[in-house]
C-alpha cells in the first residue's frame, strides 16, 4: 500500500508552490539530504529528479523530504 509521501508528482506540485512563494535553492538545501553530507542540491536538478521515478521508497530520504516541504509550505514566506 504507498504511503502519504511516496509520489514524486506531490513533490514536484510542493516545490513549484514554495518556489511561486520565493522559496529558492538555498532553502531548499537546508532541507535535502545530499545538502546535509556536503553536496550541492537545486531545486531544478531534484525536479528532473522526481519526473524520471515513479515512487519513493517508503521512510527513505526522498519520502523525508517531501514530509518536510508539506511542513514548509503553509508558513512559508520569503526573507526580506
Amino acid at each position: 500500500m504507498p504511503s502519504e509521501y511516496d509520489d514524486p508528482k506531490v513533490t514536484i506540485r510542493l516545490l513549484e508552490e514554495l518556489m511561486r512563494k520565493g522559496f529558492g535553492d538555498k532553502e531548499f538545501s537546508k532541507l535535502h539530504h545530499f545538502a546535509k553530507r556536503g553536496r550541492e542540491v537545486t531545486i531544478a536538478s531534484h525536479l528532473q529528479y522526481c519526473r524520471t521515478i515513479q515512487r519513493f521508497r517508503r521512510g527513505g530520504n526522498n519520502w523525508g523530504l517531501q514530509k518536510a516541504l508539506e511542513e514548509t509550505l503553509p508558513s512559508y514566506q520569503r526573507k526580506a
